[in-house]
């Protein structure tokens, strides 16, 4: 049976007696051994498994908290997961973090997104749903964390979704690659995807866990941050190529959360 101890610092620390339990710490232990053995080859770090959450001391080595950790049914529990969610939210909110400074970057990216080239009428008019939206939310007192870190996920996916429309007209121009192109389809349609269920979440959310949920939408907007960064990459880098297809499976992951 798992038991729960709470630091002075007020981390929720798990630990449990049973064979399990260490088998799953060897594991881990084992996984950073390996990490470290190959960091210097590898372009990507491997995604550590989730059973990482439960050991405090060795999920900084391993991951750190920048990034978020999809969920994956297994060893954890959802309920430790969910405080996993809770403490990646309160390591990653930043003192400027507020519901109309996520509404007016999130209305300027939508603008931006509308008059791109090839946006078709469905994606136009989702937009100007979500402009409506952050329009009415700068306009009112409100504050909410679920709200906030919506607007900044759908804000970041909105440039995604640009730039990945201006690489289009460059692919055009260039004749670059056709497994490149697809993927770059692939992730607009994806950070468009996004978009929808986090705009739904925004219009009907209610409660509760709303610590959780404005951590997976902070995660999703990291991880549309690191993509934008890897389109800057040299059009013709096959590491550049490798990364995104990674990418693409660790968004899906994520997406689950929502």
């Amino acid at each position: 049976m798992m038991k729960e101890h709470i630091h002075s610092s007020g981390e929720v620390l798990c630990s449990d007696d049973t064979l399990l339990a260490k088998v799953s710490r060897k594991h881990m232990v084992k996984f950073l051994e390996i990490m470290e053995t190959t960091k210097e080859f590898e372009t990507v770090n491997d995604v550590p498994p989730l059973d990482i959450i439960l050991y405090r001391e060795l999920m900084e080595p391993a991951w750190g908290w920048q990034r978020l950790l999809p969920w994956k049914s297994g060893y954890v529990l959802f309920e430790a997961y969910l405080k996993y969610l809770d403490e990646y939210y309160y390591r990653n909110i930043t003192r400027d973090f507020n519901l109309y400074a996520a509404a007016c970057i999130c209305l300027e990216t939508e603008k931006k997104l509308s008059t791109a080239v090839g946006l078709t009428p469905k994606l136009a008019e989702l937009s100007k749903s979500i402009k409506e939206k952050a329009d009415s939310v700068t306009k009112s007192d409100s504050e909410s964390p679920v709200a906030a870190a919506g607007f900044m996920c759908i804000a970041e996916e909105a440039m995604l979704m640009s730039e990945l429309l201006e690489c289009e007209t460059k692919n055009r121009e260039d004749e670059d690659d056709f497994i490149t192109e697809v993927l770059e389809d692939k992730l607009f349609d994806f950070s468009n995807a996004v978009r929808e269920i986090v705009f739904d979440i925004l219009i009907t959310y209610k409660g509760p866990f709303s610590e959780a949920v404005a951590a997976s939408m902070l995660g999703l907007k990291k991880e549309a941050t690191l993509v934008r960064e890897l389109l800057e990459l040299n059009r013709n880098c096959m590491d550049r190529f490798a990364k995104l297809h990674i990418y693409c499976g660790r968004l899906n992951q994520i997406r689950q959360v929502l």
